[in-house]
């Protein structure tokens, strides 16, 4: 026995365990050097030079550059999919550092935590942002407890995958809650397909947005309904050529009753259908019932999103031959719940990362970005619920502005303050000043490339503001005078209200006062209520 021997320190181990983790994945990822000598196989790999520096907030691991492998080089080893391989399997970020100086290049694993993401989120606590767009849906929780909350019409489609029992049914559970406690019927119509034999999305069967025949359990009639959707999408297209870019336009310029609804079409277990080799009709000619739902699917996703139909699919298997290149070149927003292999999540978010996550931790690929977030849940109980609720008729959807309607609204809030107190100029530093923060100067830039489009203002020459180059009457026909309130109960801390003040005493005139429209005089109850400003009276 050795009494004179050290007893190492934890850190020593922990960063002992990570060199043999990356020299293992390197040996995985073929960064490595095979030989035989007398007749024996030598394997060569990376080696790292003793000591191993820990530090508590990182573990330095230099790379011994002068006994590279055969074929291996330092741009082979910082490669981005290799220290992406490196994170996942350390559980930490890997990043590499390269000294040029001569002075040897390093792995650094920093040991702080990886996120302050929480564990548990519940679907309750969810906050909707005030002046969200329609099709806003929760995603997830991300660092410090920031919401993440996606609009349904940009993204457009959504890829949902991972392993068997990592939340892919409870977040679609909680994308479904979201929208049907917040649309009425008319506006949002669901076509649901569960292909685990009705067992997973059963509860909405008999929902009102769910019309008669839109509920599928099994792969044979997934074409039938994606060919009527297709049908219903080409129909809108007609509707909306010539007249309006997106349904949302189309609506603006429609009665209620003549408004086009959103279809959000959920399909969860969508390998059950890309395997199956059955053959049914498609226009005439028999393929295969993959074939028949990859087309079909690729040619909605393609062309759907300005009529305001929308795919969510979700599946437990997310292989090559089930999440297809076609499939994929077309739902560039996709999310990877942990998987089963570093092959399942590079084919979901073309990363490795998901593999070996936490129930409810989530990879969320929304176009270049890639984020770590943690899903809402709900259990059963609290679905059952919202659904009695939305058919018992005792829950209220909650009241949606478009883009179209809060765009018009801002519109007549910014031309009723300048005409009231700009001198009809509709000056945008003015503007922004008076509206204390509740629209951007940005966007009051944006509508007034609108309403300049529209010869509703007039751009002057040189520095002068644009000013109203139409009457009260006629914009006021167009844009109802409104008053904007504030997305919280107090305006935000940057702006100041603008000083009021006091009013001229002029001699009295014996010319009676110009009435006020009722638009106008509503417009200055409004805004006496919310700023406190003096207004003329009648």
């Amino acid at each position: 026995m050795n009494f004179f021997s050290r007893r190492r320190h934890p850190a020593e181990d922990c960063a002992s365990d990570l060199a043999n983790i990356l020299q293992y994945q390197l040996t995985r990822l073929n960064l490595a050097y095979r030989s035989k000598k007398d007749g024996v196989d030598v394997l060569q790999c990376v080696e790292f030079v003793e000591p191993l520096i820990a530090y508590p907030n990182e573990v330095r691991i230099e790379v011994d550059v002068s006994r590279l492998p055969r074929g291996v080089d330092i741009p082979s080893l910082k490669d981005s999919k290799v220290l992406e391989t490196l994170s996942a399997a350390c559980k930490r970020p890997v990043r590499f550092e390269d000294k040029k100086t001569g002075k040897g290049s390093w792995y650094v694993i920093e040991m702080n935590e990886q996120s302050n993401i929480p564990r548990m989120v519940k679907f309750s606590s969810m906050r909707q942002p005030e002046k969200s767009p329609p099709l806003i849906i929760p995603v997830g929780v991300g660092q410090q407890k920031e919401q993440r909350w996606e609009d349904l019409r940009k993204l457009p489609h959504l890829l949902i995958a991972g392993a068997t029992g990592q939340g892919k049914s409870v977040m679609v559970n909680a994308i479904l809650c979201h929208l049907i406690r917040r649309w009425p019927p008319e506006m949002l119509q669901l076509w649901l397909v569960d292909l685990k034999g009705g067992m997973e999305l059963s509860y909405y069967e008999g929902l009102p947005h769910l019309p008669k025949g839109r509920f599928v359990t099994k792969s044979v009639d997934l074409p039938a309904m994606l060919a009527e959707l297709q049908t219903e999408m080409e129909r809108r297209t007609d509707l909306l050529r010539g007249n309006a870019r997106d349904v949302d336009d189309y609506n603006a310029q429609q009665p209620k009753d003549k408004r086009l609804p959103y279809i959000v079409l959920i399909v969860d277990e969508i390998a059950n259908a890309m395997l199956n080799k059955s053959r049914v009709m498609l226009d005439g000619q028999k393929m295969s019932i993959a074939q028949a739902s990859e087309f079909l699917m690729a040619d909605i996703a393609a062309r759907a999103r300005a009529t305001g139909i929308h795919l969510i699919i979700s599946t437990q298997r997310p292989s090559v031959d089930v999440v297809t290149g076609l499939i994929k070149a077309n739902f560039p927003c996709r999310i990877a719940f942990g998987t089963a292999s570093e092959v399942d999540s590079r084919v979901i978010v073309d990363d490795s990362s998901a593999h070996g996550l936490t129930v409810g931790r989530m990879r969320f690929r929304r176009n270049m970005e890639l984020l770590e977030l943690q899903a809402p849940y709900l259990d059963d109980s609290e679905v059952r619920k919202i659904i009695r609720q939305v058919l018992a008729g005792d829950y209220q959807p909650e009241a949606v502005m478009s883009a179209e309607d809060i765009a018009r609204a801002e519109i007549g809030y910014l031309l009723s303050l300048a005409e009231s107190r700009c001198g009809r100029r509709f000056a945008v530093r003015e503007l922004h000043k008076l509206t204390q923060g509740l629209v951007s100067r940005d966007r009051i830039e944006v509508l007034s490339a609108r309403l300049e489009q529209e010869k509703i203002i007039k751009r002057q020459w040189g520095p002068r503001p644009s000013i109203i180059n139409v009457s009260a009457r006629q914009w006021q026909a167009k844009y109802p005078p409104c008053v904007l309130r504030p997305a919280s109960g107090s305006l935000p801390p940057k702006s100041t209200p603008m000083p009021i003040e006091e009013p001229i005493v002029q001699p009295e005139d014996t010319t009676p006062e110009p009435e006020l429209s009722p638009a106008m005089a509503t417009f200055f109850q409004g805004l006496n209520d919310d700023h406190h400003v003096t207004t003329p009276s009648n």
